[in-house]
């Protein structure tokens, strides 16, 4: 609260375009996002520590804080990183920018908390926790399958599009599931091993990928699961992780792109490029190593970025109206049974635009985040972004709530409320027709898997009777989730 109000003195205090403006504007935005998260992140109708609210306002919390830092860092040197925007212009659409995302939040929490379920039915017949263990571990197998998929048929996962990353998405959730609520698999569990080298093949598969976020996605079902089960050590492994993440994987996502992305690439092997990297820590030293990876995180992930450069075209150009989602409707065909279908990508348009191009698309080329509140505000003004958050935070809570009560009935359900929580957690740069888009996806394809544990899987055994009970919102799934164990 007190950031929030020094915050706001400072955007009052001194003018647009200043770099004292900027940072108030930043501080606000982290002041009443943390204010956000304390309150609703401790409301008795969600019990859960880690899930999709709390993960969503916790990472806007981190990114303004990276982003204050940032600007007060670099205060005497800020300026625009686009050509065709001019640096004050720059400064000041960012401080609007952190305003519409702050409103927008808090738009999409007041949907989130009006959607809750007054009661839900969550008892009767529930199987085992072995039965519970044996239906995860299916599913992870098909989540496993599906980056067989994209390894040996890259054309065909490239038609399958979203549902093949949705599918791929079960091998972690199923991996959370089985940390976080199974007896012997858990976190505590005298199985917990074979829970860890699951991870292996994933993690050795985004070492091919050259991108620092896999890297992150891969670890993240561990770090979830302690912070749900064991807050204190959950956040001991949060920061070896981000020590991780400084001392390694920047410079080796670095060192992977140049010597295998690029006009020239000369594929070298993962054991290759670690020696690499290997080599330039004993050169410049690990202090200059976590210093550049530094300046890199917080660049990368500060609030101060591209939504600054959105808000200045909406305000300059004019608004675009649906232009951004004129292929929504299309997009829940996969590609598979629709080859042909219309690509469209606004972060690949937005690239060329910022660029001074005409904002032809050209698929595969790289793209530029809009960040979904200042996408709502260019495409609909300030009413659009208010109305777009709040609807998104009310469809999100029926999909998170819905999600865990499904996991009573097969516990596929509770690895794609993982998938969810993940996807909502990082929701900032996702662009809208995606963020509409992907939780039907999940659904659909989580029902399908289901099913297919259902057919194919180990039968249901050990039933076990828990009467029929009455429970508040969210909290149906999770209470089945600790009675089991």
């Amino acid at each position: 609260m007190v950031s929030a109000l020094a915050g706001l003195v400072f955007t009052v205090a001194y003018p647009a375009g200043s770099w004292q403006n900027l940072a108030g504007a930043v501080a606000a935005d982290m002041g009443g996002t943390l204010w956000l998260l304390l309150w609703l992140g401790t409301t008795p109708d969600w019990k859960l520590a880690v899930n999709p609210l709390t993960g969503l306002l916790g990472l806007y919390a981190l990114r303004r804080w990276l982003g204050l830092i940032f600007v007060v860092s670099h205060a005497s040197s800020l300026a625009s990183p686009f050509n065709v925007v001019p640096t004050q212009a720059y400064i000041a659409s960012s401080a609007k920018a952190e305003w519409i995302t702050l409103l927008g939040t808090v738009a999409f929490c007041c949907g989130w908390v009006l959607a809750r379920r007054r009661r839900s039915a969550g008892g009767g017949l529930t199987a085992s926790t072995a039965w519970r263990d044996r239906q995860l571990w299916f599913a992870y197998a098909v989540g496993l399958a599906g980056y067989l998929v994209n390894w040996l048929l890259p054309g065909v996962a490239a038609r399958l599009g979203s549902f093949f990353t949705v599918t791929s998405g079960l091998a972690y959730g199923s991996i959370f599931a089985l940390f976080a609520f199974s007896t012997e698999f858990g976190i505590r569990g005298r199985l917990r091993l074979f829970t860890y080298l699951a991870l292996l093949p994933l993690i050795a598969n985004v070492l091919t990928f050259g991108m620092k976020s896999a890297f992150f996605f891969a670890l993240l079902p561990v770090g979830a699961a302690y912070l749900l089960k064991r807050p204190g050590k959950g956040l001991a492994l949060s920061t070896v992780a981000l020590l991780f993440l400084l001392v390694f994987v920047y410079p080796y996502v670095q060192e992977y792109r140049e010597v295998n992305w690029g006009p020239n690439p000369r594929g070298e092997s993962v054991g290759e490029v670690a020696r690499r990297v290997q080599q330039n820590i004993s050169q410049e030293g690990t202090l200059h190593t976590v210093k550049g990876s530094w300046d890199q995180f917080e660049l990368r992930f500060g609030s101060v970025n591209e939504a600054g450069a959105v808000v200045y075209f909406a305000d300059h150009t004019g608004l675009v109206g649906g232009f951004f989602i004129r292929y929504l409707l299309i997009g829940f065909i996969p590609r598979l049974l629709w080859p042909g279908k219309p690509s469209w990508d606004p972060s690949g348009w937005f690239t060329d635009f910022l660029a001074g191009g005409t904002g032809a698309y050209v698929p595969g080329a790289s793209s530029t985040a809009l960040h979904i509140a200042p996408e709502l505000y260019w495409m609909y003004g300030w009413l659009g972004t208010l109305f777009g958050m709040f609807l998104l935070g009310l469809f999100y809570r029926k999909v998170s709530d819905w999600l865990l009560a499904s996991g009573t009935k097969s516990s596929v359900f509770w690895a794609a409320w993982y998938v969810f929580l993940q996807f909502v957690t990082f929701i900032e740069e996702v662009r809208f027709n995606t963020a509409i888009l992907t939780p039907f996806i999940l659904l659909a394809t989580t029902v399908a898997v289901s099913m297919l544990v259902g057919m194919l899987g180990p039968r249901r055994v050990g039933l076990v009777h828990h009467g029929s009970t009455r429970m508040r919102g969210g909290r149906a799934g999770a209470a089945h989730l600790h009675r089991e164990q």
